[in-house]
């Protein structure tokens, strides 16, 4: 017995309002909560460059140096790479960032699954942040990220990009 010609693999997608609004499997995670996460995340892995950056203006400032500033970059940057790889080994393993994880949140694909490293790290995280780097069209693009979470869906440009959902845990 064949199947009907509207169903199937190949069969043509519905074409409805409430297909474009789906909602995730779990409950989505509130906004505030997401921005929190955000901000840990950004802290914890960028915040001892930002130290060091904010120490050298400041002695700046005052017409002096850091002592040793070279190493404290050095050692700011290796941070950066350390914190960098243990939030991609989090993301791809655990569909959380040490972020989501203190305020209980994972991403998800639509149907509930993990993301995994493609979606979760190069496409969320990697592609935007390199994105991000073009001068003006990447600051625009991360503006327009970041507010794109006030639409109807709370999803930013870089879940709609990598297919993920933030949810409660």
């Amino acid at each position: 017995m064949s199947e009907p010609a509207d169903s199937g693999p190949y069969a043509p997608l519905p074409s409805s309002p409430e297909l474009a609004l789906r909602q995730p499997v779990g409950e989505p995670a509130s906004r505030t909560s997401r921005f929190i996460g955000r901000l840990v995340d950004n802290l914890l892995i960028g915040g001892p460059l930002q130290i060091t950056l904010a120490m050298d203006k400041f002695a700046e400032i005052k017409g002096e140096s850091v002592p040793d500033l070279d190493m404290y970059l050095i050692l700011a940057f290796a941070w950066l790479l350390l914190a960098g790889i243990a939030q991609a080994i989090l993301i791809s393993s655990w569909s959380q960032s040490l972020g989501k994880m203190v305020l209980g949140m994972k991403l998800v694909q639509q149907d509930g699954s993990p993301i995994g490293f493609w979606r979760g790290v190069i496409l969320r995280e990697w592609a935007f942040m390199l994105l991000g780097l073009i001068p003006a069209l990447g600051s625009l693009l991360s503006f327009f990220d970041a507010l794109s979470i006030f639409r109807s869906t709370s999803r930013c440009l870089h879940d709609e990009l990598a297919g993920t959902w933030v949810v409660k845990a």
